[in-house]
């Protein structure tokens, strides 16, 4: 299996065009740049055409996890509580 880290597609597409949100994670990809899906698609190619390789998982993420340097980010806000009721 193939655990990317920060990577560009379609369903982070929103986020990263939010220059804030780049900027929180360049500091912490020690390569200095985020990932790319040639990258990751690069990745498979030793797990797909070798039948020795097996239960495992392979993290491309430019080292990150490797120095355990996620970024702080914002927490999501809460819900208004009223009483013991949330107002939806």
């Amino acid at each position: 299996a193939i655990a990317p880290g920060v990577v560009p597609v379609e369903r982070t597409a929103t986020a990263f065009a939010d220059p804030n949100v780049v900027n929180m994670w360049l500091p912490h990809l020690p390569v200095d740049r985020r990932g790319n899906v040639e990258s990751i698609a690069d990745a498979t190619i030793p797990l797909i055409t070798n039948d020795w390789v097996t239960g495992t998982v392979w993290t491309i993420d430019g080292g990150m996890m490797a120095r355990s340097n996620m970024p702080i980010r914002p927490r999501p806000a809460t819900p208004e509580r009223n009483g013991n009721k949330d107002i939806s």
